[in-house]
């Protein structure tokens, strides 16, 4: 599966355009990169596992801005762990005192499309992780996460395979991700990212600054929906 390996340069190129080094860091790329197996969960994946879960965390961070979380408790290495996708949290203990976010992959996580599509779908959450058992999430939250993936899919892995990813929201219309997705998909990434940096994460929008900056672009029953509170339950 080469095209792996492809999607990983092509995503390192667009990223460090501007830097004087990435020359060196695709060499660095091409001679690293093991062939991609289907396995996805064998020690000789877990290069290329690392290098998606940095880029594509990158990639959020260039779209949206950075992160509201300090560095070091975000962890860009994904880690295969429950039956559901989500950014999880390490246990404190007295030795790591700090809890660590990161990407935690479920066992929908099958192929390396999809991989790309919940790693991606997750690294927007890592820009600003909560507990969703505890804090209300905002359904921009979501409806972003959703747009990011699909946008990535569609410019990076899309052309390369030709085939769409294994699962998505959008093969269910009468999901509350497919909904958070119509609405979230017509506000512009440009003001998607000036939101975000008024209210320092998309999970916190409230409707008035919402409305302020989405006006031109969705109805008022749409920014209705997107500042609600996100219904993990009816999934």
């Amino acid at each position: 599966m080469e095209w792996v390996k492809n999607i990983i340069i092509k995503m390192t190129e667009d990223i460090f355009i501007d830097d004087s080094e990435v020359g060196e860091k695709i060499d660095f790329l091409k001679k690293s990169l093991n062939p991609a197996t289907r396995n996805l969960q064998c020690d000789e994946n877990r290069f290329a596992i690392n290098c998606i879960g940095k880029l594509l965390h990158s990639l959020a961070e260039n779209k949206y801005g950075p992160s509201s979380m300090d560095a070091k408790k975000i962890s860009t290495q994904p880690r295969f762990h429950g039956s559901r996708s989500r950014v999880g949290v390490t246990l404190s203990t007295p030795e790591f005192p700090d809890v660590v976010h990161m990407v935690c992959l479920g066992s929908t996580v099958k192929s390396w499309e999809q991989l790309f599509y919940e790693v991606a779908h997750e690294s927007l959450h890592l820009l600003g992780p909560a507990d969703i058992n505890s804090t209300p999430v905002a359904t921009l939250e979501e409806g972003a996460a959703v747009k990011f993936a699909e946008s990535f899919y569609a410019e990076y892995i899309f052309p390369e395979i030709g085939a769409p990813p294994p699962f998505s929201p959008l093969s269910s219309p009468g999901s509350v991700y497919y909904r958070a997705y119509q609405c979230a998909k017509k506000i512009p990434d440009e003001t998607l990212k000036k939101i975000r940096q008024k209210f320092k994460n998309f999970r916190e929008v409230e409707y008035e600054g919402l409305q302020e900056l989405a006006k031109n672009f969705i109805t008022e029953e749409e920014i209705k929906v997107l500042v609600s509170p996100f219904d993990y339950k009816a999934y």
